[in-house]
């Protein structure tokens, strides 16, 4: 979970000079300031964004360091090994928008990396991308009938891009990248949301 735009404007300053900054904590002790806080110094304008990609259940391990390990699990797993959960997309909007009267909740990042193929044809049929991204949309769906102030929906990513220590091994895109030439191809679960954000879903 981001906090977004919601540093303090540059009159907001602390006693050493340095910019104030706001904690979603306030909003618990001060919800109405916490929003739109007038103190003649500084405006504070607020959004939460949500980056979610799994939900891991665990339990109590008191012979662990961290003291809990990963609970078993029957859910189907992305290539990074994490499950596909979008109940636990559903529940984390819900969460906030009980916990916090914000009026914005935007889900910032959300998406899956699959082991993709190009056929011959140059088509790759990433059906498991396809099926997560209707799942979790549908989360979203659900919590914005249910009430919460969900504004927005964004997928990572575009395109495959260099994953940190995975480097291009773990494909998020929507748009296939080959590493050595830079050519792309969109993949189905492109054309796929092409359609969902053009009010013609499949």
């Amino acid at each position: 979970m981001g906090l977004l735009d919601g540093e303090l404007s540059d009159r907001g300053r602390d006693d050493g000079g340095q910019p104030r900054r706001f904690h979603l904590g306030q909003l618990r002790e001060n919800p109405r300031q916490g929003i739109w806080r007038h103190d003649g110094r500084f405006r504070l304008r607020l959004l939460i964004g949500i980056n979610y990609y799994s939900e891991h259940a665990v339990e109590f391990d008191r012979d662990s360091p961290e003291r809990f390990r990963f609970a078993p699990s029957w859910q189907a797993t992305t290539d990074m090994g994490w499950e596909v959960v979008p109940e636990g997309l559903y529940r984390m909007i819900m969460a906030i928008a009980k916990r916090w009267p914000v009026k914005k909740l935007y889900v910032t990042e959300n998406g899956a990396t699959y082991p993709d193929t190009v056929e011959s044809s140059g088509r790759v049929r990433d059906v498991e991308r396809i099926a997560y991204l209707r799942s979790h949309i549908a989360a979203c769906r659900r919590a914005v009938a249910e009430g919460a102030p969900l504004k927005g929906y964004y997928v990572w990513s575009l395109m495959d891009n260099f994953e940190w220590s995975f480097g291009y091994t773990k494909r998020f895109g929507l748009v296939h990248v080959d590493p050595r030439t830079g050519k792309r191809l969109p993949k189905d679960s492109y054309w796929f949301y092409r359609d969902l954000v053009a009010g013609n879903e499949p």
